[in-house]
């Protein structure tokens, strides 16, 4: 039995949908399905069944909802209890400012984090750093390549890149994976710095951008998902940028990729609750990439590593 099995049951529990309940926990459907199985395999019981709307727990589901809660409220405390940094549990409550698409990442880890007292708040890029700067959050999470004087920063993950083109497209290897050489050979449009951080993107296409065919810049993903459906242009996109709808397109993950979009945690250097800066890592260190966000990695220097 697993912890997130457990967290996988209690999500399809409250939102009575197999389906909003993987999105809820931050992993595909199959997988969320196949862990239910191994758990039903496991107690030798049918926790759920379909209702013709959704589906709906067994009377056996119900009975184990109250050890599936009482299990992970456990397991939390003990993690709590036996870390070096126990002592948050007399601290009080530090905010975490995050983008949108971080928050979707950060659903597999929020019990965890409530029990940090970590309180996450959405929020854009300009505010966070302001924020941060002026000591009314203590923790960011964002795509920066600027240096703060007054902010310290180290990278976490990397977000991958991808390759978008029409799956009509017949000039370009039909593999899964292309080389930055090949993505130079296409008339390329990419999203303007009115959807994108710009500034950060530019940083790591530098080395590529005067060889570059770049035709055009667009303010929407809508807009520039039609563009490329109906023509020769492919695109450079963030994995949480693309849209749930591919048909008509294929991706590629660029591979040789200078594309690394690096994401930092981020904290006013007069923060000193090192504590809870570890805390966090060691939190996310506990998400299955590979499994639940794939378009996010850990990079090899990262401080998940130290």
């Amino acid at each position: 039995m697993e912890i997130r099995q457990l967290r996988y049951f209690l999500a399809i529990f409250e939102e009575k949908h197999v389906g909003r309940a993987a999105k809820k926990c931050f992993v595909t459907q199959p997988a969320l399905t196949q862990q239910i199985h191994k758990l039903e395999e496991e107690l030798r019981i049918s926790l759920f069944m379909p209702d013709g709307r959704g589906i709906a727990i067994t009377a056996d589901g119900k009975k184990f909802i109250p050890y599936a809660r009482k299990i992970i409220e456990s397991v939390e405390k003990a993690i709590l209890a036996f870390s070096p940094d126990s002592t948050i549990e007399h601290q009080g409550e530090v905010v975490l400012g995050v983008s949108n698409r971080i928050h979707s990442l950060l659903l597999s880890i929020l019990p965890r984090l409530a029990v940090l007292k970590i309180r996450i708040k959405k929020m854009r890029h300009e505010q966070m750093l302001h924020e941060i700067d002026s000591g009314v959050i203590s923790l960011g999470i964002m795509h920066s390549s600027q240096e703060h004087h007054s902010v310290e920063k180290k990278t976490i993950l990397c977000e991958k890149m991808y390759f978008i083109i029409s799956d009509t497209n017949q000039t370009l290897p039909t593999e899964q994976h292309i080389s930055i050489k090949n993505v130079l050979k296409t008339p390329i449009i990419l999203l303007s710095d009115k959807v994108l951080p710009r500034v950060i993107f530019d940083k790591y296409i530098g080395k590529v951008r005067p060889r570059m065919n770049l035709v055009s810049e667009l303010d929407s993903i809508d807009e520039l998902m039609a563009v490329i459906k109906y023509s020769s242009m492919g695109s450079i996109l963030l994995g949480s940028q693309l849209p749930e709808n591919m048909k008509g397109l294929k991706k590629m993950e660029i591979v040789d990729n200078p594309f690394n979009y690096e994401l930092s945690l981020i904290w006013n250097k007069e923060f000193a609750d090192k504590n809870r800066i570890n805390s966090f890592i060691s939190a996310l260190s506990e998400i299955n990439f590979i499994e639940q966000c794939p378009d996010y990695f850990i990079p090899a220097d990262s401080l998940l590593n130290s």
